[in-house]
């Protein structure tokens, strides 16, 4: 999630103030997944080690991946999202892979992920509505998002679509890839397991990124979240981008990543449009100014949209799933401690998502909440082995995943899934 000073002003936590807006440099120093592989390269000789610490060449590259952009209309907002162009060119029957981003945050958070994907996936990450290049709604909901990622889905061709006659299903059957993986973090954690629970028949299983699910007596003892505040204009692009931050705030060593994140979190506002709000500071409103993307009512609108008791909806994400899951999480995550984890532990063991006799709930080491920001190479590798064993069960199946079958199956296949 974006940290900006709308949102970090009004986020009251037990000593949480604006000493976290000191630079880095001032924090400990953890060892990251890049540090170390560079290290090594650097003690084999295969690269020489740099003086100074610099943007790594791995970033550079998969960051100026092509991609293409695309719009779709789910529920009457048009959404954006961008394809991972393949370097031959074909993403016919590849596997979809869909990744969400957080809540404030954009596809691009996913710029430095997706690319080490493209060869064996068809890869594409969303704006949720209401932020990045996305329109913004009048109202929202957790169920309009996860109609969101079904839609991009299908209009990705990741998917057939849910209406298609059943002539033209089964047509289409033998040729249709299988059924899409989506991988979600933080807030788009939440949509993905809304996803699994609403429209799990249709995935290939999903991956939930440091999004706590608490018990009901933890949420009661939560604090009411702080209103929302209109955002800010700022005069150039160089000075709202210098007020980039996260949120829940935490260290982050790799500056390269929050500098690029940070390039494509604003947008530039018409003079006209800032003299509208710029609360009678027509001298400071009369060239364009600069804001953050995300529609800064989303929460007021959700729960304005919401008929459902928040306490009861939050608590049950993990039962009814209608697909596997696995769930990943930051050992320094302030969100998800080691008691959200054990209850996150006990929810899979009781409701079995997916029907699966295992839900692998696996740590990344020295990371926090934005752990993909933390710890980038080891969560590409993490992810990387999970759709990999996934798949070698679907082939060893000769079909994919049926949730609905799994509770039957047999033990040579129940010994199997428990690998994963």
């Amino acid at each position: 999630m974006v940290r900006n000073d709308e949102a970090f002003e009004n986020c009251e936590r037990r000593g949480a103030d604006k000493n976290f807006l000191v630079p880095a440099d001032s924090w400990p120093r953890r060892a990251s997944a890049t540090g170390l592989v560079q290290a090594l390269l650097g003690m084999s000789g295969l690269v020489q080690a740099p003086e100074a610490e610099a943007t790594p060449t791995w970033f550079t590259d998969a960051t100026a991946h092509p991609t293409t952009s695309h719009w779709c209309v789910s529920n009457g907002a048009r959404i954006h999202y961008r394809t991972w162009d393949d370097a031959d060119g074909d993403s016919a029957g590849k596997q979809g892979l869909l990744f969400v981003h957080g809540g404030s945050a954009h596809s691009h958070w996913w710029d430095f992920i997706a690319p080490f994907f493209v060869k064996r996936y068809h890869v594409a990450a969303l704006d949720l509505s209401g932020m990045g290049d996305s329109e913004h709604r009048g109202a929202y909901s957790m169920e309009l998002s996860a109609d969101e990622l079904l839609d991009v889905c299908e209009h990705a061709g990741m998917l057939l679509p849910a209406a298609a006659s059943a002539a033209a299903a089964a047509s289409a059957a033998a040729a249709a890839p299988r059924p899409p993986i989506v991988v979600g973090h933080s807030f788009g954690g939440w949509v993905t397991l809304c996803a699994a629970r609403t429209h799990g028949a249709r995935l290939g299983g999903v991956v939930v990124v440091d999004s706590p699910v608490r018990s009901a007596q933890m949420l009661a003892q939560m604090p009411p979240p702080p209103p929302q505040r209109p955002k800010r204009l700022y005069p150039t692009r160089e000075a709202i981008i210098g007020r980039f931050s996260l949120l829940p705030p935490q260290p982050c060593e790799n500056r390269f990543i929050m500098e690029h994140i940070a390039r494509h979190s604003v947008v530039e506002v018409p003079a006209a449009a800032a003299a509208a709000t710029a609360e009678g500071a027509a001298e400071e409103a009369a060239s364009p100014q600069w804001t953050w993307k995300f529609d800064d009512q989303r929460m007021r609108k959700s729960m304005a949209n919401s008929s459902v008791n928040p306490i009861e909806f939050f608590s049950q994400m993990l039962v009814g799933l209608g697909c596997r899951l696995c769930f990943v999480y930051g050992t320094e995550s302030i969100l998800c401690p080691e008691q959200v984890i054990e209850h996150i532990r006990q929810q899979v063991r009781e409701h079995t998502p997916g029907g699966c006799a295992h839900t692998p709930l696996v740590p990344i080491h020295e990371a926090a909440h934005h752990l993909m920001l933390d710890q980038p190479i080891a969560f590409i590798a993490m992810l990387g082995g999970v759709l990999e064993e996934w798949k070698r069960f679907d082939a060893s199946r000769q079909e994919p995943l049926a949730p609905a079958v799994m509770p039957g199956s047999s033990a040579a296949a129940s010994s199997q899934n428990a690998r994963l």
